[in-house]
């Protein structure tokens, strides 16, 4: 008895790792080409996509289409986003510039970058209102 208890919770642990019958759930959409995407993050309904060369790009369509909200950013060098303030500000880390902050969902940026002193940011997030930033100085 004790060894078919212990080959049925085998099987059934087994079946809930590797699922037999199991589907993709991702679909390809329409992104910004011709450049490495570097970050992601979606806040409410507009999704964002931050880039190697290229700055940040909005969809307010899942995905199908794409544009770019960079006024203000002055490096578009952008390793990281995250959303904080209950999707009340959005953050781009980048390469030489530091950390940018928009609170009109990327149609303007604004420097955020007090008591950084090496502005080449690789991660930021947010943890209970509080901002973490990543830099190789920090590490």
């Amino acid at each position: 008895m004790k060894n078919y208890l212990l080959i049925v919770s085998i099987c059934l642990i087994g079946s809930s790792i590797f699922p037999i019958n199991s589907q993709a759930q991702w679909i390809q959409t329409n992104g910004p080409f011709a450049m490495s995407i570097t970050s992601f993050v979606a806040s409410g309904s507009y999704l964002f996509a931050g880039t190697e060369s290229d700055g940040v790009y909005l969809s307010t369509n899942n995905g199908a289409s794409w544009s770019p909200v960079n006024t203000d950013l002055t490096t578009k060098w952008v390793t990281s986003l995250a959303v904080g303030g209950g999707g009340k500000y959005l953050f781009a880390g980048t390469v030489g510039g530091g950390v940018f902050r928009s609170t009109d969902n990327g149609d303007s940026w604004k420097p955020f970058n007090k008591g950084l002193y090496n502005k080449n940011i690789f991660a930021i997030s947010i943890l209970g209102g509080t901002k973490r930033i990543l830099n190789p100085s920090s590490l």
